[in-house]
């Protein structure tokens, strides 16, 4: 079975954003994913995408400080490592 298989196409959007644009552990806001995502302008359906992946532990809030007005934002829990390229294939011309 294939591992993305278990999330539906509104959370492959989303972390597909976090894998081009958050793969070092960086927060991305909330207008960012609404912004890059396959949702954009669809509030109930990122909100339920986002919340899916929370409690799926794979990304986790940060940001949101009121005082400041700083907007919400989440991250990937684990920092996904840079690609490798295939072995055998490195330093090919």
């Amino acid at each position: 079975m294939d591992q993305l298989e278990r999330f539906s196409e509104d959370e492959k959007g989303l972390l597909q954003v976090f894998r081009q644009y958050g793969r070092d552990g960086r927060a991305i806001t909330v207008l960012s994913l609404a912004a890059l995502s396959p949702l954009r302008g669809n509030k109930p359906r990122l909100a339920a995408a986002i919340a899916s992946l929370k409690e799926k532990c794979l990304i986790v809030p940060c940001g949101a400080d009121a005082l400041t007005g700083t907007p919400q934002g989440y991250r990937l829990r684990v920092p996904m490592p840079a690609r490798r390229p295939p072995h055998g294939t490195a330093g090919t011309a």
